[in-house]
C-alpha cells in the first residue's frame, strides 16, 4: 500500500491489502478492524449515500480520520505491499 501526502479525509485501500491483513469491515459499528503483530487495529469510518442513484453502487466511499504515529510499516502499511 502506498500513502499519499495531503490526502486527509479519504482513504482508499485495495482488496489485496485488506485480504493480506485480514481486515474486517463492520458496517453496523462503522469500524474497520484487523490485527498486526497481535495488536488490534481499528479505524472508524462513515459512508456516503447518493440518494439520486436508482441502483446501489458497486463501490462505497468510506472516509476516516487518520493520523500517523511512528512507522506505518508497523501496521503493515508501506512495507512493500501493493
Amino acid at each position: 500500500m502506498h500513502s499519499v501526502q495531503g490526502a486527509t479525509s479519504e482513504l482508499l485501500l485495495g482488496e489485496d491489502w485488506m485480504l493480506q491483513q485480514g481486515v474486517k469491515i463492520d458496517f453496523v459499528s462503522c469500524e474497520m478492524k484487523w490485527y498486526a503483530d497481535d495488536v488490534r487495529k481499528m479505524v472508524p469510518f462513515w459512508c456516503t449515500k447518493d440518494e439520486r442513484r436508482a441502483q446501489p453502487a458497486k463501490v462505497r466511499l468510506a472516509s476516516a480520520r487518520t493520523s500517523v504515529y511512528g512507522d506505518m510499516a508497523q501496521c503493515g502499511v508501506g512495507s512493500g505491499g501493493s
